[in-house]
């Protein structure tokens, strides 16, 4: 009776896809690529791109690219519910690490004034570029099981962030130092700030 009963249960399973870290990744790469094209076919990307300021230009997509691509690995292989750790300090030591390379690269461009409305701008423009990743970010935290969901929830909320502040640089004309260093860090915490309690929630299972 009792074998009976579980071979009807298991008829009715249906196989499941194992999860993959990197097809995951993929994914967010592919959504990050279509948003950067998006920006170029509506004419949203700043002009004269080949023309900018190399140091300040190469830092405000490199740094907050690597973070992103980081984040995405740190909070996707939390999602299997046998890995005990989740790095978000070392993410922590490389938004530093990054910040500092920026504060180097500074000390030869031309440093600009914050700019306020020209800075909020930005951010509201990140915040938006950074919705996209957030939202896939949080549907695969939804099919995972974590076993640390407020620290993978949190990664997953520096990677969106991070992901927008990228994109953001493909957009942003101002290149002052002054303004790079403080709204684009800026680009990276706030949409993280915002996205880390909802992420959190979603990675719990």
């Amino acid at each position: 009776m009792t074998d009976a009963l579980l071979d009807s249960l298991a008829d009715d399973l249906a196989p499941v896809r194992p999860r993959s870290s990197a097809r995951d990744l993929g994914v967010l790469l592919l959504l990050a690529g279509i948003e950067a094209a998006l920006l170029f076919a509506l004419g949203l990307a700043r002009p004269g791109l080949g023309y900018a300021m190399p140091a300040m230009l190469g830092w405000k997509l490199a740094a907050p690219a690597v973070l992103a691509l980081a984040a995405s690995a740190t909070a996707l292989r939390a999602l299997d519910p046998a890995r005990r750790t989740v790095g978000t300090a070392a993410l922590g030591g490389l938004a530093l690490a990054a910040l500092i390379v920026g504060v180097f690269l500074a000390q030869g461009t031309q440093m600009g004034t914050l700019d306020p409305a020209s800075g909020v701008g930005c951010a509201l423009t990140a915040a938006a570029l950074a919705l996209p990743p957030a939202l896939a970010l949080g549907l695969l935290l939804r099919r995972g099981a974590p076993a640390h969901p407020c620290r993978t929830g949190l990664a997953a909320a520096i990677a969106g962030g991070a992901w927008g502040a990228a994109l953001l640089g493909l957009h942003c004309p101002n290149d002052g130092a002054m303004h790079a260093l403080v709204w684009h860090t800026l680009a990276v915490a706030i949409p993280a700030l915002a996205a880390a309690l909802p992420l959190a929630r979603a990675a719990r299972w």
